[in-house]
């Protein structure tokens, strides 16, 4: 779309009312282009460079500006080469250097290019990786994924042709290391500030890099979390271009290119067809603005709605006429997440007690309307290996107060009171939610009355997202409401759960684990006997079930709303859920 141009009844009016609406908004030579699809976003994108963000916004983004090397088949869950000619050949090592551990071949299309032309060769997989590795990088949140990677070998007489050696047998070696974005090595490092350092070295002297100081990863390091590169594409290679990000009416446009290497072989790639001309995100961060802006036919495709109202629209049928509802199934979950090095929180007792004082069956009534189902494991409910014998933390405020009397909590004046570290404190839990979600909202209150029973004083804390993710970052908080979305197929527990990923803004944000759950994690990743590593996922989710790091809450049907205008627009399981480069505009 290069244009703002919505359901064609009367174009005239329809530019109309869209002129109004971006008025401060200048599209240039956007306007007057049909083929535009309007995409939903709940909170603005923490940063389009594909290695620093962690966000499904930005994810969601990204997809559109870059290519991985592979991606995985909506239909079957499986591996499609896309940036190369065909799926990796894997070898198991069984001596050498690397015995015990695998090598995985690949080749790049010849077609595949950079925007300004340049081809994308393997050196420019090689930066990424080593990017990621860089100690001085803001990257702990992927690096688990490839930490097992220890050495990328190109071809001296083919740049198109290389090999990943891994140290070790990894279950998801093959979707992880193929389904990275790629980054142009020329754009992001001209000065080749990490030529001398490669993936080997950078495993190996990462820590000594990081406590010593190096002039040459900390600049590189600095150029690359720049805010130019956060805010502005640089020489991406998918198949859309990002045209304008209004900060002011939090719109981000992205125009399909012109000339994209795509082009010639998207017929015979899957992953590469693209049918809009132009996608535009629109940031609302306001749960009743959306229903609005539905109503208005201001969103082509919404993908997270208040449960409440969804039931709503399925019920009576008041957006049917320019919308169709789809639910598929959810690869997600929500929790509350506890802050274990919080003072308060440090004892499992009292965490197991905010799960006994959450009515957590009450609110999934009355908050998901008949669309998701309770989860008390960070392994879904389809996954052979999940634990279906755990026993579920059944609202009971008697249970919770028995467990706050062992862990030393009496009755004060209004609240329970203990001693810490010489000083009486009240037991107090502040509670820490994006300022738009009216679901986190229900659930807070709900809490702070059933809380209050029981003599703990609840204190909600509302911040806008970015600030939220700050203060998370930061492990300023004792109480949060997130969610967690994964790919399908095996859990790998790493980037969650080890004490690695807690340090340095890792996605361990509450703190959780010990040697022992470590040693277990790691067990698990390099598990190839299926029978064997499914009995360890399960004694995973016994000890996450014991410690109560989070508040399971429940896994949610996708609530998919999209516009009528379209073809073949339908639900996916993969996140996020759609891909509107897919879609035919019914014009």
């Amino acid at each position: 779309m290069k244009t703002i141009l919505r359901y064609g009844f009367n174009i005239s009016l329809i530019a109309f009312v869209f002129s109004a609406l971006l008025s401060s908004c200048n599209l240039g030579e956007n306007e007057g282009r049909e083929e535009s699809v309007w995409v939903y976003l709940p909170s603005k994108p923490e940063s389009l460079n594909a290695v620093l963000s962690s966000d499904a916004n930005s994810s969601t983004i990204q997809n559109y500006l870059y290519q991985t090397l592979q991606v995985i088949d909506d239909n079957d869950f499986s591996m499609n080469p896309v940036l190369l000619i065909e799926n990796p050949k894997t070898t198991i090592l069984t001596k050498g250097p690397y015995s015990g551990g695998m090598v995985m071949e690949m080749r790049i299309r010849e077609e595949a290019a950079w925007d300004n032309g340049t081809p994308i060769t393997a050196h420019d997989v090689d930066y990424t990786y080593r990017m990621i590795k860089n100690p001085f990088s803001e990257t702990l949140h992927k690096r688990p994924y490839f930490e097992d990677l220890d050495s990328i070998w190109i071809d001296p007489y083919d740049p198109k042709h290389f090999k990943f050696y891994c140290k070790k047998q990894y279950i998801l070696a093959e979707s992880s290391l193929t389904t990275q974005h790629i980054l142009p090595r020329y754009r992001y490092d001209p000065d080749d500030l990490l030529g001398q350092y490669s993936v080997t070295d950078l495993n190996a002297n990462g820590a000594k890099y990081l406590e010593e100081g190096n002039e040459d990863l900390e600049k590189q390091a600095d150029f690359f979390s720049q805010d130019m590169f956060k805010r502005q594409l640089a020489f991406g290679s998918g198949p859309y271009e990002l045209i304008k990000w209004d900060q002011k009416n939090d719109l981000l446009i992205l125009d399909r290119k012109k000339n994209w290497w795509g082009d010639n072989v998207q017929e015979e790639v899957i992953g590469l067809e693209n049918n809009v001309d132009q996608v535009v995100f629109m940031v609302e961060e306001s749960d009743v603005s959306v229903k609005e802006r539905l109503f208005e036919q201001q969103f082509d495709i919404v993908d997270r709605i208040r449960a409440k109202d969804y039931r709503k629209f399925l019920d009576e049928g008041t957006l049917d006429a320019h919308y169709k509802l789809d639910t598929p199934a959810g690869n997600s979950y929500s929790f509350l997440g506890l802050n274990m090095r919080d003072p308060v929180l440090s004892d499992r007792r009292v965490r197991q007690a905010l799960t006994f004082a959450l009515e957590k069956d009450y609110l999934l009534k009355t908050l998901s309307y008949g669309l998701a189902k309770p989860v008390q494991s960070p392994v879904h409910l389809s996954m052979p290996y999940y634990n279906s014998d755990l026993p579920p933390y059944h609202y009971n405020l008697d249970t919770a107060a028995k467990l706050l009397e062992a862990a030393g909590w009496k009755m004060g004046s209004e609240f329970l009171e203990k001693e810490i570290d010489g000083e009486r404190v009240e037991l107090r839990v502040s509670f820490k939610y994006s300022s738009g979600s009216q679901s986190a909202i229900e659930i807070g209150k709900h809490f702070k009355e059933s809380l209050k029973r029981i003599g703990v004083d609840f204190v909600m804390e509302a911040r806008e997202w970015t600030v939220l993710l700050e203060e998370i970052d930061r492990r300023d908080y004792q109480m949060i409401i997130m969610g967690w979305i994964k790919d399908p197929g095996l859990d790998d527990f790493k980037q969650l759960w080890h004490t690695d990923s807690y340090k340095n803004a890792g996605s361990n944000f509450v703190g959780f684990g010990d040697a022992q759950s470590d040693a277990l994690i790691d067990s698990i990743r390099g598990e190839l006997d299926e029978t064997k590593r499914n009995e360890m996922y399960r004694e995973f989710q016994a000890i996450i079930h014991r410690e109560c790091p989070y508040i399971f809450l429940w896994s949610g049907n996708k609530k998919l709303i999209i516009s009528n205008r379209f073809d073949n627009a339908y639900g996916l399981a993969t996140r996020p859920g759609y891909n509107v480069a897919l879609w035919k505009p019914n014009l």
